[in-house]
């Protein structure tokens, strides 16, 4: 593991930091959105019952004792903070599944970890992007994985972070920077609590998410579906994802030799409808990929100026965010589909940052207020 992604673990250890904690006072939303989830990637419940299940990074374990109500027989956890690990055991000790499965809890690092075995089921959610160098790590995820089994993995890209990049920018732009970053998160977490009550279903804490999507600065978060299938080349095929974009139409008894497989119908796909990721509300029909990709590199605009203003603190970069987010409203427009409301809420983000630039003025964020873009897709491949 190299040396800025050992840093990665290293910001949420000394801040205290759990990146996915979340509320999960009502239980059966909680367990009813991860039964969602696994069904979208094509993982039944029953799946689980007797396999063998590693997941990498548990964080809090709020997310593992979903999976442990499924009793797999091996459930191995491997969690370089031992805050999050600790609560983790706690959490699944205490909890009416903990004597379903056989559990073990490793403190230290994936590259750290060589098991005598492979599992029938890896899951490595929201760890993969950012990292230096991501296609190492899912090759490392991978080799973990039985033949035949599945591995769960995260990926994100610039447009479907773009409005979090946004938020980053104005969240620095508001920020004294003189301030430990606790209290600089403190600072700002009202000002994001508006937005997040647009949010249905969110159960992490603001002042968690402003810590990790704020202050955390990670490498380039672009790992996208496309870029991850090209990762795992021949060892694994593309199973299914959440969202749900993919479907073939090819008759089954076709799909045989050179036929054989799904990656690149996927990839197809993900090139005319990845805008779609811009807004979770929405799903806009397949466009011309040229003007998707004219799209992404606007937003991949955005997401580095966003990284230059955390590391120089400059708020004269300001006007060029403005500047990008007007242009890409433009390329938005020739897309099909409803797209009016989209643009609209990434314009109102435009005045918005010209606001902030005014120190101390919390700006007015209108629509932008309620857009959110599909952060991270989850993607399930199956080892050949």
């Amino acid at each position: 593991m190299k040396k800025s992604d050992r840093a990665q673990a290293e910001f949420y250890i000394k801040n205290q930091v759990l990146p996915e904690s979340q509320d999960i006072s009502e239980l059966d939303y909680h367990f009813q959105r991860r039964a969602a989830l696994y069904s979208h990637l094509g993982i039944p419940p029953l799946f689980l019952k007797g396999r063998s299940v590693l997941e990498i990074g548990p964080g809090n374990g709020e997310n593992s004792l979903f999976t442990l109500s499924c009793m797999p027989g091996e459930y191995v956890l491997v969690e370089p903070n031992s805050g999050g690990l600790e609560k983790t055991k706690q959490l699944l000790e205490k909890s009416r599944f903990s004597d379903s499965s056989a559990i073990t809890y490793l403190n230290c690092f994936l590259d750290d970890y060589s098991p005598d075995s492979g599992f029938d089921l890896v899951l490595c959610e929201g760890l993969i992007p950012g990292r230096a160098n991501p296609e190492n790590l899912l090759r490392k995820v991978l080799e973990l994985v039985n033949p035949q089994g599945i591995a769960v993995v995260t990926c994100s890209e610039h447009l479907a972070f773009l409005s979090d990049a946004v938020r980053k920018i104005l969240g620095l732009a508001l920020a004294e920077p003189s301030l430990s970053v606790l209290e600089q998160a403190k600072n700002i977490t009202p000002f994001f609590e508006s937005h997040f009550s647009n949010l249905p279903g969110m159960s992490r804490n603001v002042k968690d998410w402003a810590l990790d999507n704020v202050f955390n600065h990670t490498e380039d978060i672009n790992f996208s579906i496309p870029r991850a299938l090209e990762a795992a080349g021949s060892d694994a095929d593309f199973y299914s994802s959440s969202p749900v974009f993919f479907s073939d139409w090819r008759w089954y008894k076709q799909i045989t030799g050179k036929e054989f497989g799904f990656g690149s119908h996927a990839v197809d796909l993900w090139s005319r409808i990845r805008h779609s990721t811009l807004n979770h509300t929405c799903q806009f029909p397949p466009a011309d990929p040229n003007v998707v990709m004219a799209l992404v590199g606007l937003a991949e605009r955005i997401f580095d100026l966003s990284r230059e203003l955390a590391s120089n603190r400059d708020l004269n970069i300001l006007p060029e965010v403005s500047e990008t987010l007007l242009e890409l409203v433009g390329k938005l427009r020739l897309v099909p589909g409803d797209t009016a409301w989209t643009c609209d809420a990434l314009l109102d983000a435009g005045r918005a940052v010209s606001q902030v630039r005014h120190k101390g003025i919390a700006a007015d964020c209108g629509r932008f207020a309620a857009l959110f873009g599909k952060g991270q897709q989850h993607l399930s491949l199956m080892k050949r």
